[in-house]
């Protein structure tokens, strides 16, 4: 979706056209998703977020003010939505143990992971990155999967810019970490 086509749907939004909020919701609707399940990892608690978020729009589209992108916009609001709803629900969080890994290892996991078919690479990626804070995972996932910048990440997040690099960082490694761990699972069962 470019930036112009925002522009225009959210004037005409702003005018009252149903249509065209409907056209706002069906361009964005698969990211917002994305964002509230990554971070509630819960697939009909996201798409409840996901509603309240396009609720909220609807109802304060007046006040975008267009000063950042629009997706940025609704991506802050997702993901406010999304922790607030942790919040209520106070789930605990499991951290993963940082690691030191050898360049063998991840040339060996790498090698290891590029066997599997697509699905299954899919699927251990999946996997991996559920396992991941809500936080984690959703900055990954808005980088590496929905390819947003760090400064709209910053910006959505309210992490400055090295803090949202710190997270990626770190998230790498445990990614990792977590994908060599379970090859170790799958060899013995063998």
């Amino acid at each position: 979706m470019k930036k112009a086509d925002d522009f225009i749907l959210i004037k005409k939004a702003k005018e009252g056209d149903s249509k065209a909020f409907r056209n706002i919701v069906e361009n964005h609707k698969s990211r917002v998703f994305t964002i509230a399940f990554r971070i509630v990892k819960n697939k009909e608690e996201a798409e409840e977020i996901a509603q309240d978020a396009f609720l909220n729009v609807f109802n304060s589209i007046s006040n975008f003010k267009g000063d950042s992108q629009f997706s940025t916009w609704l991506y802050k609001i997702t993901y406010n939505l999304s922790i607030s709803h942790l919040r209520k629900k106070k789930r605990d969080i499991v951290n993963i143990d940082e690691v030191l890994i050898s360049d063998f290892e991840i040339f060996e996991t790498y090698h290891d992971f590029s066997l599997l078919e697509k699905e299954e690479q899919k699927s251990a990626l999946e996997a991996a990155i559920n396992k991941l804070s809500e936080e984690e995972a959703t900055i990954i996932t808005l980088y590496y999967l929905q390819e947003i910048s760090i400064e709209e990440i910053s910006e959505i997040t309210g992490n400055s810019k090295s803090n949202v690099k710190v997270i990626l960082f770190r998230s790498r490694k445990k990614l990792f970490s977590i994908i060599m761990k379970s090859k170790e699972t799958v060899l013995t069962l063998y």
